[in-house]
């Protein structure tokens, strides 16, 4: 209790004399107002004649194609025939490695299935560079998706 008077008092006595000391702020009177002044007055712009204007045609857009792809006897319709790429017999396992090539016409996916396995070995995107999109020697562009 008694230290927290002292402590009191040293704060007090600590603002009054740095009070004390400040520095006096000095007044300045605000800026005169602004004085408004006419000018002398300008000649109209002169006015040149425009071309008429040309009408702006917006491109053609085409509405994208919606096709819808329906699965009969576990088939889906609509979707392109594979194409029969490479067929070769297996090193490692009993059967034959195929590869089979699905033509998009911008793109082609080109899927490798092996008998005795199940699903896909391996899946890759073909991009299109020309009309050899399923030859067997693709040079091109690809993506191979594992």
């Amino acid at each position: 209790m008694h230290d927290s008077k002292r402590i009191i008092g040293i704060l007090l006595f600590s603002a009054t004399v740095s009070c004390a000391s400040a520095k006096p702020i000095p007044v300045t009177a605000p800026p005169p107002p602004p004085v408004a002044v006419e000018l002398p007055p300008q000649p109209p712009p002169e006015v040149k004649p425009e071309a008429p204007p040309v009408a702006v045609v917006p491109p053609l857009t085409t509405a994208p194609h919606v096709q819808e792809w329906k699965v009969k006897k576990g088939k889906i319709t609509g979707q392109p025939k594979p194409l029969l790429i490479n067929k070769f017999k297996n090193k490692k396992l009993p059967g034959f490695t195929s590869d089979f090539c699905y033509n998009y016409k911008t793109f082609s996916v080109v899927e490798t299935k092996s008998t005795g396995e199940m699903g896909s070995a391996e899946i890759l995107i073909r991009y299109a560079a020309g009309p050899a999109l399923c030859a067997p020697e693709f040079k091109g562009k690809y993506a191979n998706l594992n």
